[in-house]
């Protein structure tokens, strides 16, 4: 994957997780629901780094003007 593609995986990444989360919530035993509800907060993680990642490069790329 490109450096330039990573910001646009954080959302993909952020959606994938709250929906996993949104359908764990029903606390259903059904072992797909378990495996979504695992699923969910290490995707979580994911995105933050991303979103973290992004960010430190959008402020490395406007510190010269700041």
């Amino acid at each position: 994957m490109y450096l330039w593609a990573y910001p646009y995986s954080a959302p993909n990444a952020q959606m994938t997780a709250l929906t996993l989360l949104l359908a764990a919530s029903g606390g259903g035993s059904d072992p797909g629901v378990q495996a979504a509800g695992l699923a969910g907060p290490p995707l979580l993680c994911v995105a933050a780094a991303l979103s973290v990642t992004s960010l430190a490069g959008y402020m490395r790329a406007l510190w010269k003007y700041l």
